[in-house]
């Protein structure tokens, strides 16, 4: 009898430590136009929005700039676009990769810059 309990226990320990849904992603750009950073697979808006953040002043020259520019449980996409010797970053979200990515895409081709995907994903990305 003691047997039986201790196994039928463990489905239920195990289904209870599962992680809940992780549907957020985040991107956070630095005001240079290169230091970025991004996440995805979070459990909440929180957690993705200080992921972003982290992997930004990891990443950027001057971390202090860093900003939080999108929060999203759908899809983003970052373009940096060089125009001369100025850099900037476009950020989209939307509801697909695809749209997201053409989003990001067009506004960096409309602001006249040569541009580059540098990233783009969906928040259940892991």
């Amino acid at each position: 009898m003691r047997c039986a309990a201790v196994i039928a226990a463990a489905p239920l320990a195990l289904a209870t430590s599962l992680p809940a849904s992780a549907d957020w992603g985040g991107v956070a750009i630095n005001s240079d136009g290169i230091g970025w950073g991004y996440s995805a697979g979070w459990n909440s808006r929180s957690d993705a929005d200080a992921r972003a953040m982290k992997y930004c002043r990891e990443y950027s020259n001057n971390p202090a700039n860093c900003e939080v520019v999108l929060v999203t449980q759908k899809c983003g996409s970052v373009v940096r676009g060089s125009k001369g010797s100025r850099n900037k970053l476009f950020v989209v979200g939307a509801g697909t990769r695809s749209a997201a990515e053409s989003g990001a895409l067009s506004q960096c081709r409309e602001a006249g810059a040569s541009c580059e995907i540098r990233r783009t994903f969906c928040a259940d990305d892991l």
